[in-house]
């Protein structure tokens, strides 16, 4: 390797290295404030504890299946691919993991919508002691698990793009999360939107999901690598 690579490739690396750390930062930033803006409209109470548990269960999955499992090997498997195939190849292979993976995801949330009531009443909280919260936690669960689906596939996508050098989209992905959390807050302050500002909140989580997936769409395909 020449100087001249070797100086352009330390260059990338540092151009990388900040726009993933500025987002993350910007995202930890729009937490904050999602945070504070949860607490302003909804306080601490039931509605909040409720709809806190049921973004709990779909993010476990997400962590352990979407980040976890599959993005461990099919991140390098694509990257290594492209590598060796090429970019007509390595799309190929992704198409093929998608048509896979989306079934599966479906019969997975499925599954869990149809086990929801026993999953919560045998983990987290008592549906006789505790049967508002758990009634809240409940309704808000149903919503919150169409999120796992479009997550998992952001994490697909997101291998797909990150394999092809650009960084920024999967790690402002977050962000967008964050927006449409306190979106969904300010939403039930100013407009009453949702039965309880948790039903609007659980709303929000599930189109946090649809947003960041058609992100990711539109960024794997301005680099040709629309699924």
């Amino acid at each position: 390797m020449s100087a001249a690579s070797a100086r352009g490739g330390g260059r990338a690396l540092l151009r990388a290295a900040f726009t993933v750390g500025g987002l993350t930062l910007g995202s930890r930033i729009c937490g904050f404030i999602r945070d504070v803006a949860i607490a302003a409209v909804g306080g601490a109470g039931v509605v909040t504890d409720a709809f806190f548990i049921a973004l709990a269960i779909p993010n476990f999955f997400r962590r352990l299946f979407g980040e976890g499992a599959f993005s461990a090997a099919f991140t390098p498997m694509f990257a290594g691919r492209l590598e060796t195939d090429g970019r007509a190849a390595a799309r190929a292979f992704a198409e093929r993991a998608r048509a896979v993976l989306l079934p599966a995801l479906l019969i997975f949330v499925i599954g869990l919508e149809i086990g929801a009531p026993w999953i919560l009443g045998t983990v987290w909280l008592d549906p006789v002691a505790d049967a508002a919260r758990y009634a809240l936690a409940l309704d808000f669960l149903r919503v919150t698990l169409i999120y796992l689906v479009f997550i998992c596939l952001v994490a697909m996508v997101g291998g797909v793009v990150n394999a092809v050098d650009r960084f920024a989209a999967m790690a402002g992905a977050p962000i967008l999360f964050n927006l449409c959390l306190i979106a969904g807050a300010a939403l039930h302050a100013v407009f009453d939107f949702g039965a309880t500002v948790g039903h609007a909140l659980a709303w929000a989580v599930a189109i946090s999901g649809v947003v960041q997936l058609a992100l990711l769409i539109y960024c794997a395909r301005r680099e040709g690598m629309g699924l």
